[in-house]
């Protein structure tokens, strides 16, 4: 991945993000100042399966492969957050890039304590987007499942 750029003041940026469009300017700025802008290439790791988590990435531009236990599953685009379901700290799936990509990232601990001391409202946007997000990868991996048999 690229080195990263941190993203003071480009709040415009962080507005085109779902888990953050009800946010107030103020807040904007607030994640600005913990949330960097990175890139990726093709078949690079954002997240590998039953390895410690700490990170959150939210896609802005490309796509990529979740993974779990070597079969692909789903497919995440912008707008898209990963690494944000961990169980016991450990990631579930593996997530790789497909194409050249552009996300967010932001250390968990930072979000969190961020989103509890001033913005709360991002929290249940996060729990709804991950939601979401899970029934889609689950409805998908369930429709294989009943292809195969």
């Amino acid at each position: 991945m690229s080195e990263p750029a941190v993203l003071e003041g480009h709040v415009e940026v962080l507005r085109q993000v779902p888990l953050f469009e009800e946010c107030t300017d103020g807040q904007l700025d607030e994640i600005a100042q913990i949330t960097t802008l990175s890139s990726a290439e093709p078949g690079e790791h954002l997240v590998r399966e039953c390895e410690v988590g700490r990170e959150l990435f939210i896609i802005l531009d490309g796509h990529a492969g979740v993974e779990v236990a070597g079969d692909r599953i789903a497919e995440l685009g912008p707008g898209d957050l990963v690494g944000g379901i961990t169980l016991a700290g450990l990631r579930v799936v593996t997530v790789d890039t497909l194409t050249p990509m552009t996300m967010l990232a932001v250390h968990q601990s930072e979000l969190e304590a961020l989103v509890i001391e001033r913005a709360p409202s991002i929290a249940h946007r996060m729990v709804t987007l991950l939601s979401k997000q899970f029934q889609r990868v689950a409805h998908r991996q369930f429709q294989r499942i009943a292809q195969q048999r």
